[in-house]
């Protein structure tokens, strides 16, 4: 049995799913902030219920419950800047927000509130380890532009 370690603010789940031809383990980090942490179905299992000191919500979540049991799920975790973008900022940096320049939460009113360029992070430093790196979905960590070839995937539209 895999060992299941805690995280809830959201379900947050960081994984190694089986092994890439390089004998490296596979990393997908998953940050779902849209919906509180008792909403995942999987909180019912009896396996995952004895880890937590609640009850999880009613609801059908089959994809995420399959994944949660291949994966190691965290149940605690506390962020001294619970906003999204400043979060996202110190997960990707491991800056706190007045270093990384992820003050507020960004949008392109707050040309102010960006991941610095030079900032390292997560996915700078799996790539010099050889991993193929993406980030899906929305970055929310740095100020958006118009196809900006430093930031991929950052992105307004007219």
């Amino acid at each position: 049995m895999k060992i299941r370690i805690a995280i809830p603010f959201a379900g947050l789940a960081l994984t190694a799913c089986g092994q890439s031809e390089a004998g490296r383990p596979n990393v997908i980090y998953v940050f779902p902030d849209q919906y509180r942490n008792s909403s995942l179905g999987f909180w019912s299992d009896p396996e995952f219920a004895a880890e937590v000191g609640w009850k999880g919500d009613p609801v059908a979540t089959p994809n995420l419950d399959r994944f949660a049991r291949e994966a190691t799920v965290l149940t605690e975790a506390v962020s001294n800047f619970p906003v999204s973008s400043p979060h996202r900022g110190m997960l990707l940096s491991g800056m706190y927000p007045e270093r990384n320049g992820v003050v507020l939460n960004c949008m392109s009113e707050r040309p102010e509130s960006s991941l610095r360029e030079d900032a390292e992070c997560i996915g700078d430093v799996f790539s010099a380890a050889g991993y193929d790196c993406a980030y899906i979905g929305k970055l929310h960590a740095d100020f958006p532009t118009k196809n900006n070839p430093q930031r991929p995937g950052t992105y307004v539209s007219d």
